[in-house]
């Protein structure tokens, strides 16, 4: 049975939020929470728990009409409790609000409501009564999210998905941060709501051929056929090094559930000796989640001054590697691996040389230093240089063919941006769904991705490619601050650590075009002592 309880909204004004919590006439008992948005003259109320990973709402992110997650940047349209940005895959419950007169309003909700706070905007679907069919080949994020979309705006066509891992669509996130977590317990959806919406997804199977002017592709099963439409979201695969014994047993790259149970289950305490080699995202997270095992040693590798130095900087990197040294972890930057050792008739590297002639002792090794795209099978299309696609504001490849996720290169602020991290792709999935419909989307959010190591939060959004001033709001030793990424004068991306939600309000200060320059981000910390990004959506 619904409650119904008259909520005081004379504090609240345009644009902003509250918490409120529902509880049942006569009872102190509080049945779950809701937040309270006015947008427009009018008020809203929607679940209070992000779909994603649950961070509460009311400490995001509300402009423009939607609510932003502080940890991930998931948006949420306040009026319709839709999902607008990634990453997760369900909406927000939305709940009755009536105006009641007086500076007061009545909200009305169903307890189990309350409790579910996430809501799956797609319903089941009959068998495909169009003689359609759309082929999406990758069975990741983007692949599912696309999927959903197509059943969500009405296609009543065949949907077949092809994917080379033995596994649904899953939260890959995790693997680094989590690596003995297993498959079935981050999918992203179960085989049954697959079943219940008609989307047949073909594991183990992956897609041999595509030529985009004919439509017509291949399979390693030995399936051909003619697609109406497509989707090319197909991933890469962990890159090598073009080094001697690279292929014995003990050396190990993460990409899939079974890659990072076994790193995980090789970790004895006190005994083990770890060599990562790559001081990027995937190289440092698995530092982080080893260390938590208690190996004997955890050597990384990294060919920059700092560990993330590419991306975020020097000063950011350094705070990143001090806080590793402080947990155990040995670095050794600005090295390449020379070699690989293994003694003649073993299956194992004993040590791995570096380039200053250096040896580690190692019991396994983890190479994390990214991805290469799969698109060697694509046939009709211009590759760039690294074999990405160029796709434009619509996720459009070529005729009645999309392409998105990490193997695509898109249109962002006049220039192009290639973002591998999940909540885009999921992004362009929806986007070419949407325009596979007739609904002429276009690509208009902001890249936001993160990292989460020994507890601590680092959040980045923009795109601060060929960034040339970073300007830190603190000192990084503090353990928060913000990073201010500049190019010519603009801010083009904002990272921050132990901050939140200022990252998210960048997101949306970016998004909406309203982010100061460079010069107005350091006279505000000069003249008040602090950069709150927030009051500047306000």
């Amino acid at each position: 049975m619904s409650v119904t309880v008259t909520v005081d909204v004379s504090d609240l004004v345009e644009g902003s939020m509250k918490e409120v919590p529902i509880s049942a006439e006569g009872s102190e008992d509080v049945l779950g929470k809701v937040v309270l948005c006015q947008w427009q003259g009018k008020h809203y109320a929607v679940g209070n728990k992000c779909t994603h990973y649950g961070a509460m709402l009311k400490t995001g992110v509300f402009s423009n009409g939607h609510l932003r997650c502080p940890w991930h940047g998931a948006c949420f349209n306040v009026a319709t409790g839709d999902i607008e940005d990634y990453p997760g895959v369900d909406s927000l419950q939305t709940f009755e609000v009536k105006d009641a007169g007086a500076g007061k309003v009545t909200i009305t909700a169903d307890p189990a409501d309350l409790k579910n706070f996430r809501r799956c905007n797609v319903k089941p679907t009959p068998a495909p009564t169009a003689s359609d069919h759309i082929v999406i080949v990758g069975g990741g994020p983007a692949g599912a999210v696309c999927a959903e979309t197509l059943r969500k705006e009405g296609f009543a066509g065949k949907i077949t998905v092809f994917s080379k891992e033995g596994v649904l669509p899953y939260d890959r996130p995790k693997l680094s941060k989590a690596m003995g977590v297993a498959a079935d317990a981050i999918l992203l959806r179960p085989q049954q709501f697959w079943d219940d919406i008609n989307v047949t997804f073909k594991l183990n199977t992956e897609v041999t051929h595509l030529d985009v002017t004919t439509k017509q592709l291949k399979t390693s099963a030995g399936e051909e056929l003619t697609y109406s439409q497509a989707f090319i979201a197909p991933g890469g695969t962990p890159r090598s090094l073009p080094i001697p014994n690279f292929d014995k047993q003990n050396v190990h790259l993460l990409r899939t559930p079974q890659d990072a149970n076994t790193i995980n289950n090789l970790v004895e305490e006190a005994k083990t000796n770890v060599v990562i080699v790559g001081s990027s995202f995937i190289g440092m997270e698995v530092a982080s989640c080893l260390v938590m095992k208690k190996p004997a040693k955890i050597h990384v590798i990294g060919m920059e001054e700092e560990p993330f130095q590419l991306v975020l900087g020097k000063e950011v990197g350094a705070a990143f590697r001090a806080l590793h040294e402080s947990k155990g972890v040995t670095f050794h930057l600005q090295r390449k691996v020379q070699e690989f050792v293994a003694e003649e008739g073993s299956n194992k590297v004993s040590c791995v040389t570096l380039d200053n002639g250096d040896k580690l002792p190692c019991d396994f090794i983890v190479v994390g230093i990214g991805i290469q795209v799969q698109t060697k099978f694509i046939e009709g299309v211009e590759k760039r240089r690294d074999g990405s696609l160029t796709v434009n504001e619509h996720c459009l490849l070529a005729k009645d063919t999309y392409a998105g996720g990490d193997v695509a290169a898109f249109p962002y602020k006049g220039g192009t941006a290639y973002v591998q991290h999940i909540g885009m792709a999921q992004y362009h999935g929806r986007i070419a769904a949407e325009n596979m419909m007739g609904k002429q989307s276009t690509i208009s959010n902001v890249p936001y991705f993160w990292t989460m190591q020994y507890g601590k939060s680092i959040r980045y959004c923009g795109n601060g490619f060929g960034w040339d001033e970073v300007f830190l709001s603190d000192d990084p030793a503090s353990g928060k601050f913000t990073a201010f990424y500049g190019k010519e004068g603009a801010v083009v991306a904002v990272c921050e650590w132990c901050v939140a939600p200022q990252v998210s309000a960048a997101a949306e200060l970016l998004q909406q075009n309203k982010m100061p320059p460079m010069a107005a981000i350091k006279e505000l910390k000069a003249k008040d002592g602090s950069v709150d990004l927030l009051t500047l959506l306000r």
